[in-house]
C-alpha cells in the first residue's frame, strides 16, 4: 500500500556493490559457509534471504531480525497446511526478542479475504497530509478520490479541490505539496483540536506518539505518483472507462486507490431486512403462536452453545434464547451446567 522511488545507480556505486555482494560465480563467494546465490546474498556484517510464501519448509528455514512481506495478498491463507502463512514465517524472529521487525507491503485485494487490510487496521492508520498551495486557507489535506475533479469526457481537465477551501490544485504542484508533507495517524486526524494544534505547527502530540508506537501502518494511494509517473490524466482515463463494469472497476479500487473491492453477494439490504423485524419480539419469552420449544447444544473444546427455538403453525421458528457455559467438554461438571441450564428452560 505503498509507493517508493529512487534514482539510477551509476557504475561507482555499481562496482561497490559487487565489491560487496559477489556473484556466485567470482573467486571467494563463498566465505565461512556462506554462499551468495539468487536466493541468498552474503555481505560484510549481514545478510538477505528470499524465500517463496508457498513453501512452508522456506519461510522455517533461517532465523532473521528484519522479515519483509511483500505482496501479501497472494500468499496463501494456509502454507502446506501447516497454518498461517505470516504466522511460520514470523516464528522466525522469536529468538530476536524486540529487535525483530516486520513490514508488509501489498496492494488490496478483496475485501473478504483481505490479508493486508487487517494488518492495517491494527495499526495507526496513517495519511500523508500537505499543506493547501493557497494563501488564504494553507490547511492540511491528503489526496482522496473524492476529491480529484474534471469535466466529463475530457480527462486532461483532471485536478484536485481541496477539501477546505474548494480552491483548484493541478497536477504540477504534487512535487511541491509532498515534499513538506507529514504523515498523521487516524486518532489524531479525528480529533480537529489535535489537527490544528498541527497545522499551527505543534507536532509535539505526534513527535511522542512517534517514539513510544510499536505497529505503524500506511495508506497511500496511486494520486501521489510523483510526476513522470501515473498521472491525474490516466487515473480519470481508466476510471471512465472502468466505470459500470465491475472487473474493471475493480483494477482501479485495488491498484489505484489502494482500497479492497467488495464482492458483491446474495444477501438482501440490512435496512429491508430490518423494517421487516417484529417490533413485539423479546428475547426469553415465548411469542403468542408458539405450540412447542426445542433446544439444541453444540460443544466446543473449552465451552457449549445452547439455542432454543420456538415452534409454529408452517414450521415458523423464533430463536427464544441464545447463550453459552464455559468449561472442559471432557469434565463432567460442565455438562452438569447445560443440565441445569435445561431445566431452566
Amino acid at each position: 500500500m505503498t509507493a517508493s522511488s529512487g534514482s539510477p545507480i551509476d557504475d561507482d556505486e555499481e562496482d561497490g556493490l559487487r565489491m560487496l555482494v559477489r556473484s556466485s560465480r567470482q573467486k571467494g563467494s563463498t566465505a565461512k559457509g556462506a554462499t551468495n546465490s539468487v536466493l541468498e546474498k552474503h555481505f560484510p556484517n549481514g545478510a538477505i534471504y528470499f524465500a517463496t510464501a508457498k513453501s512452508a519448509a522456506n519461510l522455517r528455514s533461517t532465523a532473521v531480525e528484519v522479515m519483509v512481506f511483500d505482496e501479501l495478498e497472494a500468499y496463501p491463507r494456509d502454507v502446506e497446511e501447516e497454518g498461517d502463512t505470516e504466522g511460520v514465517a514470523e516464528a522466525r524472529g522469536d529468538r530476536m526478542g524486540d529487535s525483530f521487525k516486520v513490514l508488509g507491503i501489498s496492494t488490496p485485494a478483496v475485501d473478504q479475504t483481505s490479508l493486508i487490510k487487517p494488518a492495517y487496521l491494527k495499526g495507526d492508520q496513517r495519511f500523508y497530509f500537505m499543506r493547501c498551495i493557497h494563501p488564504a486557507c494553507q490547511r492540511l489535506f491528503h489526496f482522496r478520490k473524492e476529491s480529484l475533479a474534471w469535466e466529463t469526457g475530457k480527462p486532461q481537465t483532471a485536478h484536485y479541490v481541496c477539501q477546505h477551501c474548494n480552491g483548484k490544485i493541478a497536477q504540477r504542484h504534487k512535487t511541491r505539496l509532498m515534499a513538506d508533507g507529514i504523515w498523521i495517524p487516524k486518532f489524531l486526524r479525528e480529533d480537529p483540536e489535535a489537527m490544528a494544534r498541527i497545522e499551527g505547527g505543534d507536532t509535539s502530540e505526534l513527535d511522542a506518539h512517534n517514539a513510544t508506537v510499536l505497529r505503524v501502518s500506511y495508506h497511500l494511494p496511486s494520486l501521489y505518483s510523483p510526476l513522470g509517473w501515473l498521472s491525474w490524466v490516466k487515473v480519470v482515463e481508466r476510471w471512465e472507462a472502468a466505470e459500470g463494469i465491475p472487473s474493471k472497476m475493480k483494477v482501479i479500487v485495488n491498484t489505484i486507490f489502494g482500497e479492497t473491492w467488495v464482492e458483491a453477494g446474495d444477501a438482501p439490504p440490512w435496512e429491508s431486512v430490518y423494517a421487516r423485524r417484529d417490533q413485539t419480539y423479546v428475547m426469553r419469552q415465548v411469542p403468542k403462536g408458539v405450540t412447542f420449544l426445542t433446544a439444541g447444544a453444540d460443544p466446543g473444546i473449552d465451552h457449549v452453545v445452547i439455542s432454543v427455538w420456538g415452534w409454529s403453525r408452517r414450521r415458523r421458528r423464533v430463536l427464544i434464547d441464545h447463550f453459552r457455559t464455559y468449561g472442559d467438554i471432557n469434565d463432567p461438571e460442565t455438562w452438569e451446567q447445560v443440565a441445569a441450564a435445561r431445566r431452566r428452560l
